[in-house]
């Protein structure tokens, strides 16, 4: 951990020289969000990373002076600490420019390295276990999450499919999994297509439809199709920094070793931008 730290202040470091070697006109500047929302669940992948257990989820992300680089960290932790399974913890650096701006073949290529952890985990083997709050309930598997690392290469066209006056834009992202320590994936990748249409209705108040197919292939030793999720989203901006947010979200799961059940929960929370 501390090595990736030490990685992360390196780049910070390579970053702000190159921003001041640049001299451009207009100054770049570091800038950013803060948010902390509350979900009813967590789900991510597919997967149940908390046990249908309300949860807390604070992420924090910094635009690093407009090269393109950016770094994001997000949590996901129950807000019922009674038993500590799967808390969530992500470190993302990441590379995200827009190309042919303007054009109607305008596209986003994104990318990041990103390392994973869920620090509670190593409290349990990763072998189903009796649920302790309830022995007659049925047992529960681990997501043997422990320490992932994840490589993600993706693109998105943004102008390509007007709808409305807005933009349908699909996507496709490639994640490589490579476990650490004694996590229990194997290394593999999941794909992920998916379909996103934003829109206003006024200068405050924003929604969006998104749409995602996720497939697996080779994580856990898996081939196939791990979770159909469609997301309902709205943003209200109180003002300059400040803006309210809400998902609802509803998850087919058509392969019972991923989930074994669908899945509907929300998600709501407040944003601050700096």
């Amino acid at each position: 951990m501390k090595y990736f730290i030490l990685f992360l202040a390196i780049i910070c470091i390579f970053t702000t020289s190159y921003s001041i070697e640049k001299g451009d006109t207009e100054p770049a500047v570091l800038s950013g969000l803060a948010r902390m929302e509350f979900g009813s669940q967590s789900l991510s992948n597919g997967f149940d990373i908390n046990n249908n257990k309300p949860v807390h989820r604070p992420l924090i992300f910094f635009d690093l002076f407009q090269t393109g680089f950016e770094l994001l960290s997000w949590g996901s932790f129950p807000i019922d600490r009674s038993m500590k399974l799967n808390d969530l913890i992500e470190f993302s650096f990441r590379y995200n420019e827009d190309k042919l701006i303007g054009q109607t073949f305008q596209f986003n290529f994104h990318g990041f390295i990103c390392y994973s952890f869920a620090p509670n985990n190593h409290q349990y083997s990763y072998t189903p276990y009796p649920n302790s709050e309830d022995p007659l309930a049925p047992w529960i598997e681990p997501l043997g999450l422990k320490q992932l690392w994840k490589l993600n290469m993706g693109v998105s066209f943004e102008k390509l499919v007007p709808l409305s006056k807005s933009y349908l834009v699909p996507s496709i992202d490639m994640y490589h999994i490579m476990p650490a320590g004694d996590a229990y994936f194997t290394k593999g990748c999941v794909f992920n297509f998916g379909l996103k249409y934003d829109n206003s209705i006024n200068d405050k108040l924003e929604y969006g439809f998104n749409f995602i197919a996720i497939y697996f292939d080779k994580v856990r030793n898996f081939h196939t199709w791990g979770a159909f999720v469609f997301t309902n989203n709205w943003s209200y901006q109180l003002n300059k920094t400040l803006a309210l947010q809400a998902r609802l979200n509803y998850q087919v799961s058509p392969d019972s070793r991923i989930n074994a059940d669908n899945e509907v929960w929300l998600n709501a929370g407040i944003e601050v931008s700096f």
